[in-house]
């Protein structure tokens, strides 16, 4: 997927790219390598994938900031840093394999693990006590809202009676 990153955001040689979920570098590493002169920052709200990042693009550190932080507030942190005008942004949405091979982590049904969930640890609160601390019809609600889940009620009800949430 490299090649369709690096062929959609046409990186400037002077540009700046913000990688806003930068995970383990590789696109950021990628923009880098294929732009000499080219810039940026990546954000990662986890600190396990950005101090990855943090090793593979440890070659670059002149040209790239990596912060701890969320894309959602991208614009903020680019002016924190001084980034300067930014020409092309990069969002690779979702979860990590990394984070998924992790039974730490608590996001694999693969690994007998606490239910877990946070990218970023020192959150206050885990999966497991968002589903716990619901009542049956608010955890219903959510599965329904955020996991587009038409049978939310029956998953509901079910965790309910095995779990007593």
């Amino acid at each position: 997927m490299v090649m369709e990153v690096l062929r959609a955001l046409e990186p400037r040689p002077r540009g700046c790219c913000v990688d806003g979920t930068v995970v383990m570098g590789g696109n950021a590493l990628a923009v880098l390598r294929s732009h000499p002169e080219a810039g940026g920052m990546g954000i990662d709200i986890d600190p396990m994938s950005l101090q990855i990042a943090r090793d593979h693009l440890a070659e670059y550190v002149d040209r790239i900031n990596l912060v701890k932080g969320s894309y959602t507030r991208m614009s903020c942190l680019a002016r924190r840093e001084k980034l300067g005008r930014v020409t092309g942004i990069l969002l690779d949405l979702g979860i990590s394999s990394a984070q998924l091979d992790s039974p730490d982590r608590g996001f694999s049904f693969r690994f007998d693990a606490p239910l877990d969930m946070r990218f970023d640890k020192s959150r206050n609160f885990s999966a497991s006590d968002v589903v716990n601390g619901l009542r049956e019809s608010d955890l219903a609600d959510v599965i329904y809202r955020f996991g587009q889940e038409k049978k939310s009620r029956k998953i509901a009800t079910e965790i309910s009676e095995r779990y007593g949430s």
